[in-house]
């Protein structure tokens, strides 16, 4: 965590903008097969979400992790 926020300091706030879009999609494209594979048919259903909410429960939440790090407000800043 401490190498993540050490990299987030040196960005500026175009940076941190344009990382707030290609991370989570960079994460969508990385979590999709993921979900298929974990949908328990053969069929490829990745949002059939009765069978894979928590592969997208865990997406958001490192989504939202990341978010929140990037755009935190710091007291030294």
């Amino acid at each position: 965590m401490k190498y993540l926020e050490k990299w987030i300091s040196k960005l500026n706030s175009q940076q941190k903008i344009i990382f707030a879009f290609v991370v989570p999609i960079g994460l969508f494209i990385l979590f999709y097969p993921i979900a298929n594979e974990f949908d328990g048919t053969w069929q490829s259903k990745p949002f059939r979400f009765e069978e894979t909410w928590w592969v997208w429960l865990i997406y958001v939440a490192i989504v939202g992790v990341f978010e929140y790090k990037l755009f935190e407000q710091r007291k030294n800043d």
